[in-house]
């Protein structure tokens, strides 16, 4: 199977979807891990995509940690101050290693949406992906594209969490 890649706009879901963004009224840390869970879990349960990258709006003093956030197809990036993951998003799509459509989009901002889609990438909505994720894990629907015979297991699961919670400081 070729790779296909989830980019995410980081804080533009965690402000559409009403249960990330109470987690801000918490702190900023416990919403980023909320939604490193919910890539966690499509992983879990889907076969389309293999990798998703988490796009948050950064400081250059951390985007160093870019190569070490990560685990188990997910990778958190943080951009450089003077750049904003909506720029980073189209820079990967341009430049990256993979040809765009191998990317899927997942934001409500005009100009990811517009520039993903003039340089061949597929987006969706967030509120797309929030369904989507609840309709293929949640209710237990099995398309042939939905399901993974493979199930993580959850000792994997622990380590994971574990590990995010180190990365992310909670």
């Amino acid at each position: 199977m070729s790779k296909r890649i989830m980019l995410i706009d980081a804080y533009n879901v965690i402000h559409q979807i009403p249960e990330l963004q109470k987690l801000l009224d918490v702190s900023l840390e416990r919403a980023r891990h909320a939604l490193l869970q919910r890539c966690s879990l499509w992983l879990q349960h889907r076969r389309d995509i293999t990798d998703f990258w988490v796009v948050f709006d950064g400081k250059t003093e951390f985007a160093h940690q870019n190569a070490h956030v990560q685990t188990s197809g997910i990778r958190a990036i943080f951009t450089n101050t003077n750049q904003t993951a909506d720029e980073k998003i189209i820079e990967i799509i341009r430049y990256g290693s993979y040809t765009p459509a191998q990317y899927t989009v997942v934001s409500n901002d005009n100009f990811v949406i517009n520039n993903s889609k003039s340089l061949g990438s597929k987006v969706i909505s967030v509120q797309e992906f929030q369904q989507d994720a609840r309709r293929k894990t949640v209710s237990g629907s099995q398309d042939k594209d939905s399901v993974d015979e493979k199930s993580i297991s959850q000792k994997d699961v622990k380590d994971i969490n574990n590990w995010l919670s180190q990365e992310l400081g909670l």
